[in-house]
């Protein structure tokens, strides 16, 4: 899995070598994708159904402002690890070969 910077609300970095020797459920959003923003009920569900079964979880946000990214995590309360890639996601969009629209 290609490797990208991203970084914890308390500013600790996170990356997918964080996940070494588990099956990694990856998850790319932002606060104001509407698309992403209703995929969170069926990643709840899927969080609910593996967390115990040596899968992980992470989202990872492209949002460009920190503060749109922490007020969509407290209104969405994922409980699995939370990321913002910097710059906007640039460069995990590049590595990872993809465009969120609005």
């Amino acid at each position: 899995m290609p490797e990208f910077e991203a970084y914890t609300p308390k500013g600790k970095k996170m990356n997918v070598q964080n996940f070494k020797g588990k099956v990694l459920v990856l998850d790319f959003w932002a606060s104001w994708c509407g698309p992403c923003r209703q995929e969170v009920p069926n990643l709840k569900k899927a969080y609910e159904e593996f967390k115990n079964k040596n899968v992980e979880f992470l989202s990872v946000s492209v949002d460009a402002k920190k503060e749109d990214w922490i007020k969509a995590l407290k209104e969405e309360n994922m409980p699995w690890p939370q990321a913002q890639a910097p710059n906007g996601g640039r460069q995990v969009m590049d590595t990872y070969l993809f465009l969120l629209f609005w």
